[in-house]
């Protein structure tokens, strides 16, 4: 989106606050000049901001259509006792309440202090809050968006629901959950101390004139026009539908439980994250070094792997399907198994190859000699283990996995292990092709700690750049090398460290669309004063991906 999007979008943030009632005059009925000020600056939007804010904010309301002969009057009974909102929690104190009405347990102010409630901004909350809560977040409700007359909310709250509406107390919006009415007067549960008009507050502790009502509900706002918002229970679900609603209930749970600052870190919206990723992975080996006055040089590498894959996670659950088209053509005979792991506090890259398409050139005494694929076998498993200090406000997933979103800029000093091993050993193809080949079989194992530093840059709202290194020094080493069935250890090395470095970049189009690419590399070196060896293993990768 263009930066003119965006500043108009952050507007329209401004525009529908819906909360700050504790700042609030309590003007009932009187509109004043702040709403006719709102409304010239909606005339000002683009469709386009229109369209974003219809998606990620509000829910289009159906004409109530639910009419039925209601009593004159009607209170329902028994009521839970509201919560007192501190800020502008008026939309977690409703949402508390209906819960409580149902008989689960919840404060409306924690409940809406928590990283999870949904659809929130600086002051409050947006309309589509109510939905994402019960269906897609506690699971086993229904949320239905109405808008109508009085005569039809009357209709709402007589059958024994308490209802959440919208309405403008003079200079803000307020939800308010209804609970009853008479020919005069609607009947409210009021989070706000200083709305509270009625001493008795066991049944309600707010009566509105029916007329003074009106006018704060026809808020002359695009699906906020006397709105009025149903939440209903669902006790008819089948065992399946139970069994579902409490694993998603417990996924949620876990998706949003976060030791983040949420000024830095969040969570996305949405419970279903598909992403279509490219990878490509490659090893790379080079060794030099003079035994009995002979220099000898050796360049070796594997073939690439290149694979398509098609990624799902519903709430931190992920699955994904990987396409290797060489594999699947013949032309790509290794095998390769990646893993990563990336939580807010520790992540873990592990990788196993093996490998029949080692090849390249080696330089002895100056003849050169070709290494063919086939001639030698490859195993090798590569660890590197991170602990991020700074983990309340510095996240890897943001950056490798986009289940969470950078919102500041934030690094951290990290502490970790490396761990590199795994063997070469000629193949019967070579001793075919050469009766003198000799039986070679070459060991390594080295397992090394240290400490690095990793930065998330976070460049506007849009942008996340990501960068670090843990370099590692090898406290033990286990490398030996087999000779026509005689083995001999390997001397001890001066030198030697595996290096680990990450690289990302994820540009957010919106909060549903991302894409991005990232590297991660383990580079070692190890140098015994005769021989200096360097392993290169890396992969890339490049994603698109939409959150629903």
């Amino acid at each position: 989106m263009k930066v003119k999007l965006k500043v108009k979008v952050l507007l329209l943030a401004v525009i529908l606050s819906w909360g700050s009632v504790v700042q609030a005059q309590n003007q009932e009925g009187q509109p004043g000049n702040s709403l006719s000020k709102l409304m010239t600056m909606l005339s000002q939007m683009t469709d386009e901001q229109k369209a974003y804010a219809r998606e990620n904010w509000l829910v289009a309301p159906e004409v109530y259509a639910n009419s039925h002969d209601h009593p004159s009057s009607y209170i329902i009974s028994p009521n839970p006792v509201p919560d007192t909102q501190t800020s502008c929690e008026c939309s977690g104190c409703s949402s508390a309440y209906l819960l409580r009405f149902y008989g689960e347990q919840a404060n409306g102010v924690e409940l809406f202090n928590r990283e999870s409630f949904p659809c929130k901004h600086s002051e409050g909350a947006y309309p589509k809050c109510f939905k994402v809560l019960f269906e897609d977040q506690i699971g086993g409700y229904t949320t239905e968006y109405y808008t109508g007359t009085t005569d039809d909310l009357k209709n709402a709250v007589s059958q024994g629901i308490p209802v959440i509406v919208l309405l403008f107390n003079g200079k803000t919006l307020h939800y308010v959950p209804v609970v009853g009415y008479d020919k005069t007067h609607f009947y409210i549960q009021d989070s706000v101390d200083e709305y509270r008009n009625v001493d008795d507050g066991v049944k309600f502790n707010r009566q509105v004139e029916i007329a003074a009502f009106d006018k704060m509900w026809n808020i002359p706002i695009e699906s906020c026009q006397r709105l009025f918002v149903v939440v209903r229970k669902d006790n008819a679900l089948s065992r399946d539908k139970k069994i579902r609603a409490k694993v998603v209930k417990a996924l949620t749970a876990r998706y949003y439980r976060t030791p983040y600052d949420t000024n830095y870190v969040v969570r996305p919206e949405g419970q279903w994250t598909l992403k279509v990723r490219l990878n490509q992975t490659g090893n790379t080996f080079h060794a030099k070094g003079t035994i009995n006055d002979i220099y000898s040089k050796a360049d070796l590498k594997t073939s690439h792997k290149t694979t398509v894959s098609i990624g799902a996670s519903f709430r931190g659950v992920s699955a994904a399907l990987a396409i290797n088209p060489a594999k699947m053509s013949g032309a790509y005979k290794d095998y390769e198994f990646n893993l990563n792991y990336y939580s807010s506090r520790l992540s873990l890259d592990a990788s196993y190859q093996r490998s029949s398409t080692l090849s390249g050139d080696i330089e002895r005494g100056g003849n050169m000699e070709r290494l063919d694929e086939g001639d030698v076998t490859l195993k090798v498993l590569n660890l590197a283990g991170y602990y991020a200090f700074n983990y309340r406000r510095f996240s890897f997933p943001a950056a490798f996995t986009q289940s969470y979103i950078q919102r500041r800029s934030a690094g951290s000093w990290l502490v970790g292990f490396s761990y590199q091993g795994g063997s070469i050993e000629t193949t019967d193809e070579l001793k075919a092709k050469n009766d003198k080949a000799p039986d070679v079989r070459i060991y390594i194992g080295h397992f090394g700690i240290g400490g690095g530093y990793g930065y998330n840059l976070v460049l506007g709202t849009k942008w996340l750049l990501h960068i670090s290194t843990l370099p590692t020094v090898v406290v033990y080493n286990r490398n030996n090398f087999t000779l026509n069935d005689e083995r001999i250890r390997a001397k001890h090395m001066r030198f030697n460290m595996i290096f680990n470095e990450r690289v990302a970049i994820v540009r957010n189009f919106s909060p549903r669309f991302f894409a991005g690419a990232t590297l991660v590399m383990n580079n070692s070196v190890f140098d015994d004063d005769v021989v200096i060896v360097n392993q290169n293993k890396w992969r890339a990768r490049a994603f698109v991906g939409m959150r629903l």
